[in-house]
């Protein structure tokens, strides 16, 4: 990865609708923060200089043992050596976990449509409430337990 790199929000969307313009566009900087990469940056920045130190590590394991034991063992290291001693010490679990954890793009996939049937669900049942429908009539149609129904339309 370079030093610096320009990241758009828009550049994730294969194309969009010519009809629809962006109208509110979001740029991001990425730094590279790897080991001898932006050495200004890690100098000015305490807990991103100890981050490179850990990664630096967790890379140097990695290459001679699986990474669930690489990991490990560069944060006992970090933890002596006083890099994020704190946050390891607290949160070692969670870090391991999160790092450790396999990202799959179908499971991504099937959250975010999971999260977006919730979110149409939701707007669906209010503007049938909004539009007259009663609570008996959302319930026949949309099959949903009466408390789920209720609470998505604020009602008790």
């Amino acid at each position: 990865m370079p030093e610096m790199k320009i990241l758009k929000l828009s550049d994730l969307f294969a194309e969009y609708d010519m009809e629809y313009p962006i109208n509110l566009e979001l740029i991001v900087r990425v730094y590279n923060i790897n080991k001898g990469r932006n050495k200004k940056i890690a100098r000015r920045c305490a807990t991103l200089n100890a981050y490179e130190v850990f990664t630096a590590k967790v890379r140097k394991y990695g290459k001679t043992m699986k990474f669930g034991l690489a990991l490990d063992r560069a944060t006992e290291e970090c933890i002596k050596e006083g890099f994020l001693a704190d946050y390891l010490s607290k949160h070692r679990k969670a870090v391991r976990n999160m790092l450790t954890a396999e990202w799959r793009l179908e499971d991504a996939v099937k959250v975010w449509t999971e999260e977006g049937e919730a979110r149409a669900t939701r707007k669906f049942i209010k503007q049938m409430y909004q539009g007259g429908y009663s609570v008996a009539e959302i319930l026949k149609v949309t099959e949903l337990p009466e408390k789920d129904v209720k609470k998505i339309l604020g009602l008790k």
